[in-house]
């Protein structure tokens, strides 16, 4: 592990040298949010069960498709996708013990989901 220490250590400082450049270039660290972070959540939240059913069955060559912000205050299909996610959620937290890579799955999912597209809503 020591002699390719030095290659990831340059990956990882890529990133902080990369922000900073950022910074100094155009001011700022990141872009400007596109929309409001609690309605960039709420789409989020809402696109979940979306993004897990395309994981499950690759009937998409492409995992993500735009998803138009939700409306606020949210619509009843808004509802509904949002009580979808919710569902899954208490889902996988429930069948952890029984079905545990199923719960992991949805866990990693969701990990692998927040830094790419929750964080900042670009």
């Amino acid at each position: 592990m020591k002699p390719r220490l030095w290659i990831h250590g340059c990956f990882l400082v890529l990133v902080p040298i990369g922000i900073l450049a950022r910074r100094l270039v155009t001011g700022s660290w990141l872009p400007p949010q596109a929309i409001s972070p609690a309605v960039y959540l709420l789409t989020q939240w809402t696109a979940f069960p979306l993004y897990l059913l395309r994981a499950v069955v690759p009937f998409d060559p492409s995992f993500y498709r735009y998803h138009p912000p939700a409306p606020w205050p949210p619509d009843l299909p808004t509802l509904c996708w949002a009580a979808t996610t919710l569902a899954i959620v208490i889902l996988a937290v429930w069948l952890r013990r029984r079905a545990p890579e199923w719960s992991f799955a949805v866990a990693w999912l969701a990990a692998g989901l927040l830094p790419s597209s929750s964080i900042v809503s670009l």
